[in-house]
């Protein structure tokens, strides 16, 4: 079983990219992942131009991380979070 969850999904209609790195099933921190928002394809993180972010505290699963990480998908599509500049 995997430890670590990375996923990521570009949207070309909007022109961002949702990523998101959690650590599944660890208890040890406040906080083991976040999803951030970038403009485009970011090539390296660093120097890509965030547009949102959102922490996420430890505990959770490669489901309910997943589901999470859908959620943010569907906001995102559905124009709750404002993603144009």
């Amino acid at each position: 079983m995997d430890d670590y969850l990375d996923e990521s999904i570009f949207i070309k209609e909007l022109d961002v990219t949702i990523r998101m790195s959690y650590k599944l099933n660890f208890d040890a921190e406040k906080f083991c992942g976040y999803s951030k928002i970038f403009k485009g394809v970011p090539e390296k993180e660093e120097e890509s131009f965030e547009i949102y972010m959102e922490n996420y505290e430890c505990g959770m699963d490669r489901q309910k991380a997943m589901e999470k990480f859908n959620k943010l998908v569907e906001e995102v599509k559905a124009g709750k979070i404002d993603v144009t500049f």
